[in-house]
């Protein structure tokens, strides 16, 4: 589920190593298959590296799409997409293009694609005015690249945040799910043209994180999703025959391999389509750390806080690795360029203040092992 957590488009951000704070540069998508849609095999294929929060659709031509969010530069992140003919490899992969999007201070992300006829309509997050409670926009799209934003907000809540849009047609009825409702639930709502939602409910499903949808041939619909909460890890899944009375499917589709070289920490955010009698999963892990986060797995310390972010001109970063006499700490502009080089005092803590507004990263680097932090300075 994408972010405000993940997203360097968006914001918050940043290194902790929890499933929420993660963020596309720390991630990679990989793919899985499975006959029947419930017990899936890892491939080892490698889709894509420094991803995040992908959504998957099978296109006009029978080709498989794959949107997500990626790194445009090695420094920002934006909304990406990938085509391949038989959603496994041969990827050609793209930036998605939304005109009129280009001065939103909270950028699009989280995508979610619906195709209907020859026509994508794409979801997404974004924050129009920076005021810390993003919604769902939409654009639409005949080659899936190239897309037009449509006029107005397709669904928002008054003083809360909306993340990471998930949608499904079951029936006549275009069912929504997205983050940022209280914690376990999603936000819910329904649709009969695609624009228009009418809230329900918050849903909830044994604190499932609603990630993406699929409808079952043989009848029915199924959903998948993952939990934030440590003592419930693994993707799953729930199914209904109506769209209106879900059910949590028995068992675990996948669950994160500790002993792989590929993936680390966590499984989340699957995306599924079902190609040549075959459903194919992509969905995220962590990377592989570095040594100086290998130190704190296990623990309840953060390798790097900074404190608040957003912020308007002073933050404070906080990690006990600033005490290492080896570390140095620098702040870079969202262009690579450092901006300043902060002298640590052998505390802890350090205050910091960046005069400019924009989109900062923080680098701790403990002999060549380095932490980054995004931060956003509103002055």
């Amino acid at each position: 589920m994408k972010i405000y957590r993940k997203s360097i488009g968006l914001l918050l951000i940043i290194s902790s190593l929890t499933i929420v704070n993660a963020q596309p540069l720390q991630n990679r998508v990989l793919i899985a298959t499975s006959q029947d849609g419930l017990n899936f095999q890892k491939s080892n294929i490698i889709f894509c590296d420094s991803a995040d929060v992908p959504d998957a659709v099978i296109g006009p031509s029978g080709s498989v799409y794959v949107f997500y969010q990626g790194l445009i530069t090695p420094w920002i992140d934006g909304i990406k997409m990938a085509i391949s003919s038989n959603g496994v490899n041969n990827w050609q992969y793209h930036q998605v293009i939304i005109p009129g999007t280009g001065n939103w201070p909270g950028k699009p992300c989280d995508p979610d694609v619906i195709v209907k006829g020859d026509t994508f309509r794409l979801y997404f997050t974004g924050d129009t005015i920076n005021d810390g409670t993003p919604e769902t926009y939409s654009a639409i799209s005949i080659d899936g690249i190239n897309f037009i934003r449509e006029n107005g907000v397709r669904f928002e809540v008054p003083n809360n945040p909306v993340l990471d849009p998930s949608l499904l047609w079951t029936g006549e009825t275009l069912q929504y799910f997205a983050g940022g409702a209280p914690q376990g639930f999603n936000w819910h709502a329904h649709s009969t043209n695609g624009l228009t939602f009418i809230q329900q409910p918050n849903f909830y499903v044994n604190n499932l994180m609603m990630a993406n949808g699929i409808s079952i041939n043989s009848g029915g619909y199924r959903f998948y999703g993952f939990s934030n909460n440590p003592n419930q890890p693994g993707i799953r899944s729930i199914y209904s025959i109506d769209g209106r009375n879900w059910t949590l499917d028995s068992g675990i589709r996948l669950q994160v391999d500790s002993l792989s070289l590929l993936e680390y920490l966590y499984v989340k955010d699957p995306a599924i389509v079902y190609k040549d009698s075959i459903h194919i999963m992509y969905y995220v892990t962590r990377k592989r750390t570095s040594a100086v986060e290998q130190f704190f797995i296990g623990s309840d310390i953060e390798p790097m806080k900074i404190t608040p972010n957003p912020s308007r001109n002073i933050i404070t970063t906080i990690s006990p690795l600033l005490k290492n006499p080896d570390a140095r700490l620098k702040i870079y502009n969202s262009l690579g360029k450092v901006i300043k080089e902060v002298r640590l005092s052998g505390r802890q803590e350090s205050s910091i203040e960046i005069s400019e507004n924009g989109i900062f990263f923080v680098v701790l680097d403990v002999n060549g092992k380095k932490i980054t932090n995004k931060v956003i300075i509103t002055n």
